[in-house]
Formats: C-alpha cells, sequence, structure tokens
C-alpha cells in the first residue's frame, strides 16, 4: 500500500500516527521544543478521539517489554531522586519535569502505535516509507549544507566547527556534516537507521544509489562515533547475513584491499590524520568525551550506597556539582554521551540491571526470528543499531530514541504478517 491508496480510508487517527514518525527525528535538531509541542497536542488529540477502546489491546511483546521496563527504571530512579531531595533545588525540578514530559510524550506515542498497528495491519507498509522520507530530507540538507558553505549561502545554525584534534587539523578540515541535527553524533544513528529502513522501502538500484551519497555524508560528518558504528554494524551485517562461506571471504579480501589503497596511497591524509588523532585521544583518555564519562563513573562510586542502587533522579547530571563528593569544581555537563553511564547515574545499579534486562528480552525475540524474512532481519538490525549508538549517544529522552523502538515493533509486526517475503 503507498501514500495515495488512503483515499477512502485515510482518517485523523492514520494522520496523527504518520506525522510521528515524520516529525520524531527532529527532536535531533534545534527544532526540538516545537516539535514536542505540536506532538504532545496530536497525541492528546489521539487519546481523546479513541478514549473508549484506547485501553482495550493486548500490546505487542517488544513495546510491552519496552514501556514496562522504563517504567522501572523511572520508579526506580525516583527512589534516588527522594533520597537526595535535601540536596537539590526547585531548580532541578524544573529539570526532572521537562525530562519526565518528553518521556511521557514518548511513551504515549509508543503505546498509540502498538494500538494504531493492531486495527490498522493493512497500513503497516506505509510507515517505514514515511520513516523513510524524513530520512531522505535530511539527507538532501546535508548535501545542500556541503554547497552553502562552499558558496556561502543561508543555513540553519548547527555545531558544524571541527574540534577534537590539534589546531592546525581543525582548521584544514573546515566543517564537518551535521545536515540539520544538532551535530554530527547527532545526525549519525539517522544515516544508519536510514539505510535499513531504505533496504526495506526502495528497490535495488535506488537503493544502491541512495547508499553511495549517505556513505558519502558518513564520511564528510568527520565523526569516530560514525565511523566506528558503521565498522561494528558492518561486522553485524557480516555475521548474521546468509550468504556463502566464499561470497564473505571474496568480501573481505577486497574490503582489507581497498583499505591497504587508502592508507597507502594516504587518499585525503588529513582526514585520515585528524581520525587517528581524534581516535587516539579517545582511547588514552585525553578527550573531554573520555573524561566526562571517567568524571561521572567516579563521581558515581563516591555516592552513597542507595544512590549507588536506585541513582540520583532523572536528569540530574546538570547537578553533578551537588550530588558528587569529587570535590570537581565547575564541571558543566548534562549527558555523558554514553546511555549506559547516564542510566547508571539517574537511575542507579537497579535500574541499570532491570532496563538491561527488557533490552536482552527484546533482542531475544529478535534474535530467534531474523532469519524468517527481511521484516524481521530488518528489525534486528534497526535493533542492533540502537544498541551501537547507545555507545556514543544518550539520548533516552528524545523523540527520535522512541521513532527508533516504533520502527522496530513496525518492522517485526510487518515480519509477521508478510512471512514469506525474503
Amino acid at each position: 500500500m503507498n501514500l495515495y491508496s488512503y483515499k477512502n480510508n485515510f482518517n485523523l487517527a492514520d494522520f496523527i500516527v504518520l506525522l510521528f514518525f515524520f516529525l520524531a527525528p527532529l527532536s535531533i535538531t534545534f527544532f526540538e521544543k516545537k516539535n514536542l509541542a505540536i506532538l504532545i497536542f496530536f497525541s492528546i488529540s489521539f487519546i481523546i478521539l479513541n478514549i473508549k477502546n484506547i485501553y482495550k489491546i493486548k500490546i505487542e511483546k517488544i513495546a510491552f517489554t519496552f514501556i514496562l521496563s522504563y517504567l522501572i527504571y523511572i520508579t526506580i530512579s525516583s527512589i534516588g531522586m527522594i533520597f537526595n531531595f535535601n540536596k537539590l533545588n526547585y531548580s532541578y525540578l524544573a529539570n526532572f519535569f521537562s525530562r519526565l514530559l518528553t518521556i511521557t510524550i514518548g511513551i504515549t506515542f509508543l503505546y498509540i502505535i502498538t494500538y494504531w498497528s493492531e486495527r490498522n495491519s493493512n497500513k503497516l507498509k506505509v510507515i517505514p516509507k514515511v520513516s523513510f522520507y524524513i530520512c531522505f530530507v535530511f539527507l538532501l540538507l546535508a548535501f545542500y549544507q556541503i554547497i552553502a558553505f562552499k558558496y556561502h549561502l543561508p543555513f540553519f545554525e548547527t555545531r558544524s566547527f571541527i574540534y577534537g584534534s590539534n589546531a592546525a587539523l581543525n582548521s584544514s578540515l573546515g566543517f564537518r556534516i551535521t545536515s540539520i541535527a544538532r551535530e554530527p553524533n547527532y545526525y549519525s544513528p539517522l544515516l544508519f537507521e536510514s539505510l535499513i529502513i531504505a533496504w526495506i522501502v526502495l528497490k535495488r538500484k535506488s537503493f544502491l544509489i541512495f547508499s553511495i551519497l549517505t556513505i558519502i555524508i558518513m564520511y564528510k560528518t568527520y565523526s569516530t562515533g560514525v565511523y566506528l558504528h558503521a565498522a561494528l554494524l558492518l561486522a553485524i551485517l557480516f555475521l548474521t547475513k546468509k550468504t556463502s562461506s566464499l561470497f564473505k571471504l571474496t568480501l573481505t579480501i577486497v574490503f582489507l584491499f581497498l583499505i591497504s589503497i587508502i592508507i597507502y596511497v594516504g587518499l585525503d591524509s588529513t582526514s585520515l590524520e585528524y581520525f587517528s588523532d581524534k581516535l587516539r585521544n579517545e582511547l588514552s583518555g585525553d578527550s573531554t568525551r573520555s573524561y566526562v564519562i571517567i568524571t561521572i563513573i567516579t563521581g558515581f562510586l563516591g555516592c552513597h550506597f542507595i544512590n549507588q542502587l536506585f541513582g540520583n533522579g532523572l536528569n540530574s547530571l546538570d547537578f553533578y556539582n551537588i550530588l558528587s563528593t569529587n570535590n570537581v569544581k565547575n564541571i558543566d555537563f548534562s549527558i555523558s554521551n554514553n546511555l549506559v553511564i547516564d542510566f547508571l547515574w539517574d537511575g542507579g545499579i537497579i535500574g541499570v540491571l532491570v532496563f538491561s534486562f527488557g533490552l536482552f528480552y527484546i533482542g531475544k525475540l529478535l534474535f530467534n526470528s531474523f532469519r524468517k524474512n527481511k521484516y524481521f532481519y530488518a528489525s534486528f538490525l534497526l535493533f542492533s543499531s540502537f544498541l551501537i549508538t547507545s555507545l556514543y549517544r544518550s539520548e533516552y529522552a528524545s523523540l527520535h530514541f522512541f521513532w527508533t523502538i516504533a520502527n522496530i515493533v513496525i518492522l517485526y509486526k510487518l515480519g509477521k504478517e508478510n512471512k514469506n517475503e525474503h
């Protein structure tokens, strides 16, 4: 079914669901607050329209597990927050309710999408198409960004400046591609998600062209997170894709040969030098990212035993200097850029274990089914990409986070509805 086949049965509920899949990725941009306000309005509208039946539903296993583990995690982190309340002030409450609002909308939409999908199984194939369209808009804007910066044309303000290496290298490379995302690491997950979704939506030739264009943008992000994400996802693809051993061996030889040529010839040696310099700083602990993670872990280990178990409360890293006994002054960060570290600080050991158990169960469901058809495999790859993203991004309260989970749910459901599409 395509978007134009809705003429006779398209309704407001369909529009609201499709709107979520189109707008949710904008949470990685500076339009986040306006985007959230729009989706709050439409989520309330959907609930009002379906108030009589919205609770009468058997929730999909993946969505149910994710929502339940998330709600338990929030409850656990709230215990830690209550224990810390004498140290905090009313500014923290603003942080807490801001984070809670976004999470509530994300969970609400995940429930709405599950409810809608159970009643509209014949319309499910439209969802990956809508998700692809917004990814394609980001890609077009990424190429326009290159043109705009080269010819001094107007473009959205983003963190496209180069940093993380020595001043000479930073200056020579010029800028990083962000599209309309805040910075490359915000855009990175969407690049990989777009490839997986495009594989489902596009025909082979179109997918090949889209892949080449996406890989060009990946390279131009100059992000170690993007490059390592690509390496890990390729490894998963290589290990799980059902192909002959000879094909895998040939692909490995070709890949190693190309890497050798790039290194030998020194293609764009400035870029290679920047990448190796930045990676060395990350691995040695000299980068800002490494420093932040080490500082948070040290502070967490110095917390009261209750806080080590239950965390310090949602969105409490802004108050690290108050809550930590590290005596480290003038620390200015609100996230660690690592999902596990943020979950550990906010929800403690118990919170991390509960959420990890939920993810493990979801992963098990997807792993046991990924060989059955292309939709199951795409949902498995999308989940794998989600886990890789968690290593260098921490956006568990963004709508893009819930958008990714929602796409996993829809693709998994499509796998069950279309068992013979390989």
